[in-house]
């Protein structure tokens, strides 16, 4: 742990709306910050003019009743050691020392034709490129994407690694409609996710296959879906996925859905992308790359990605003042 306390203002104006993979790090982040009094002080930066029915918003999502929650325009007041920005860019500056956190820089890598929202999502990343004194990128990929589009040197880009949160070992009965197994895809339906490529790999399935395994995207769509839904039942234990009646490969769309839920979808999907055709009909295969991932994801821990972020703030505080 760091030798510091250190006072972290935290820019939270996504963290009630975001349940994908970024507000699901934010949160990862936050639990294990907050239960480290000693070490941290927390302070969520939030736009809001309800401040009590955000800050009550944020107390469930979190579990702690004991959260400091103010608005963002009162930083100057609190005069915090960071003010953190975990949401890819920044929309509004402080004058304290900030850090952020970039997950990808897809408004360079593939700009929106639309030139006010590529101006708009651009200009977020330049404005985070010279107002930060560090940007924590969650890969070393992301850290070459980093410097390779935007005016930051390397050294300024600090790599740590997201956690995962472990398999449950706990899973539930499955009922299946209209497939008998099913390829699991994690995130928003969006084209920069490229699903299509899954699409068109389903769609080159042997036709006894293709009919009868099922493919579950577990995010929001832009497109409406027909049919076809995703339950948990707690009392029976059971996870209930129906596909709406096709000619083609089964398709289900799930919207958001709980962690719970997600769990469970985990658990029991026969593959998540890759050599479709060798893990659904080889078990033996199968079994072994998901041994082989649970070993993987113990490598991963959000403990870990926690520490190491403090790690980071830690160093850059002690720069900033010497």
């Amino acid at each position: 742990m760091p030798n510091l306390s250190v006072h972290v203002a935290v820019d939270a104006a996504n963290l009630t709306r975001d349940r994908r993979g970024i507000g699901r790090y934010v949160r990862a982040m936050l639990t294990r910050w907050l239960g480290q009094r000693d070490a941290v002080r927390i302070t969520l930066l939030v736009p809001e003019l309800l401040l009590g029915r955000t800050r009550t918003r944020l107390a469930h999502m979190l579990a702690r009743d004991d959260l400091e929650v103010r608005r963002r325009s009162a930083v100057r007041s609190l005069v915090p050691d960071i003010v953190w920005y975990p949401w890819n860019g920044m929309t509004w500056t402080s004058l304290f020392v900030n850090v952020a956190t970039v997950h990808d820089v897809w408004p360079f890598v593939s700009p929106a034709p639309d030139a006010g929202r590529r101006r708009r999502e651009q200009t977020a990343y330049l404005t985070m490129a010279a107002q930060t004194r560090a940007i924590i990128a969650n890969s070393r990929f992301t850290q070459t994407e980093i410097t390779r589009y935007l005016p930051v040197p390397e050294s300024r880009v600090h790599v740590v690694h997201m956690g995962v949160d472990l398999p449950v070992d706990d899973r539930t009965g499955i009922r299946l409609q209209g497939a008998e197994r099913y390829v699991l895809a994690v995130g928003e339906d969006e084209p920069r996710k490229d699903f299509a490529t899954l699409r068109r790999a389903m769609a080159l399935l042997p036709e006894r296959l293709r009919r009868t395994t099922g493919l579950v995207i577990a995010g929001r769509s832009r497109s409406s879906q027909d049919g076809g839904r995703v339950a948990l039942f707690e009392a029976r234990r059971e996870l209930t996925i129906e596909f709406a009646p096709v000619e083609s490969a089964p398709e289900l769309v799930t919207g958001e859905v709980s962690d719970a839920v997600l769990d469970q979808l985990y658990a029991h999907a026969c593959v998540f992308a890759h050599a479709l055709v060798q893990a659904i009909t080889d078990s033996g295969s199968a079994s072994a790359l998901a041994a082989a991932g649970r070993i993987r994801a113990r490598e991963f821990s959000w403990d870990r990605t926690a520490k190491s972020t403090l790690d980071v703030f830690s160093r850059v505080i002690a720069g900033a003042r010497a």
